[in-house]
């Protein structure tokens, strides 16, 4: 299961390579699905650069004033990912500090629609689909609870099975 999951997810590579002007893959599953898992394989496979967001995002916040998380957290990420090595496609993982209220609950999507303009991202996302474009980080209710737009982006759903 996991070589045909990693088989797909090396082709959504490289079908968005040829894009023009986004080039980001969304790996969409719940908690425990085997993101992580097959992101660091194909990461390895292909060349890639890991990037463990909770923990490096972590490290540069608590250098800063607390009370300037929000404003500071998405200038901070985009940082981090523009001091990777740019010709490498950029394996982003461990999303869920940017859905806190204490940065701002920064949508991971449009953040890295952003970055993918200048580089490749796979980018994991723990969410559920909740139709054809839609998926939800949480639940309603909740101050992390977030809907999240997929239209135009390339998707791997992990709960689909193969």
């Amino acid at each position: 299961m996991l070589e045909a999951q990693a088989e797909r997810l090396k082709q959504a590579i490289q079908a968005v390579e040829e894009q023009e002007y986004h080039k980001l893959v969304l790996l969409v599953g719940d908690f425990a699905s085997g993101k992580t898992r097959l992101m660091q394989q194909v990461c390895g496979e292909v060349g890639g650069v890991y990037l463990n967001v909770n923990l490096e995002l972590t490290r540069q916040l608590l250098t800063i004033d607390a009370r300037t998380y929000a404003t500071k957290a998405s200038s901070i990420l985009e940082d981090l990912c523009g001091a990777q090595e740019a010709r490498r496609p950029l394996f982003v993982d461990n999303v869920e500090l940017l859905f806190s209220p204490e940065v701002g609950c920064l949508n991971p999507v449009d953040l890295f629609k952003k970055v993918s303009r200048e580089r490749l991202i796979v980018l994991s996302l723990p969410c559920r689909l909740t139709g054809l474009a839609r998926a939800e980080y949480s639940e309603p209710g909740r101050q992390d609870h977030m809907s999240l737009d997929l239209a135009g982006v390339a998707m791997i759903d992990l709960s689909e099975g193969a």
